[in-house]
């Protein structure tokens, strides 16, 4: 043997025969308290009837089954109507998903558009699976086709067909660019 090949011999002895069970390195959890799941690339399906009506996805998810929920982070809902076409697409920074209601909220630079070019922002929507309904709590900005509305709250259809507004604090024409 050489003098190179037995100093990598002992290196390599070394490496691998100086750690033992008892100094092993300490492990910890690094996901929250009560979290019993993870998920990265997260997609759900919503149905009604046996009918897509959404189309959830995060880039990463928590699981709380005491809750019954999913915790979202870097989130997209792609709302369909009964024949599959979409209505609106939804993104969020966070939110979270009820697995047994299928409710959702959304938090965090909230974005809604739809094919159309018809968009909603606010800082939170709430959508109620079995109404086909989102509101939102907070303060929004409304760009319809030529329209502007602004509240202090909303009630809305996902393709915003129908806007209910609380407390309107501003509406008319604007010139989109």
């Amino acid at each position: 043997m050489r003098i190179n090949e037995t100093a990598a011999l002992v290196l390599i002895a070394g490496v691998f025969g100086g750690c033992s069970d008892s100094e092993r390195p300490p492990t910890s959890s690094v996901l929250p308290d009560s979290v019993d799941q993870a998920a990265f690339g997260f997609v759900r399906f919503i149905t009604s009837e046996g009918v897509e009506r959404a189309q959830l996805e995060a880039d990463s998810a928590y699981h709380y089954p005491s809750r019954d929920s999913w915790e979202l982070f870097n989130l997209k809902i792609i709302f369909r109507t009964a024949r599959g076409e979409i209505r609106s697409t939804l993104t969020a920074l966070n939110g979270t998903y009820n697995w047994r209601t299928q409710n959702m909220e959304a938090r965090d630079s909230v974005r809604a558009v739809t094919p159309d070019n018809r968009e909603l922002t606010t800082c939170a929507i709430n959508y109620d699976q079995g109404r086909d309904e989102i509101t939102g709590p907070c303060d929004f900005v409304y760009l319809g086709t030529g329209e502007r509305l602004a509240g202090e709250a909303f009630t809305a259809d996902p393709d915003f067909r129908n806007v209910e507004t609380v407390r309107p604090t501003g509406y008319g024409e604007v010139e989109r660019r």
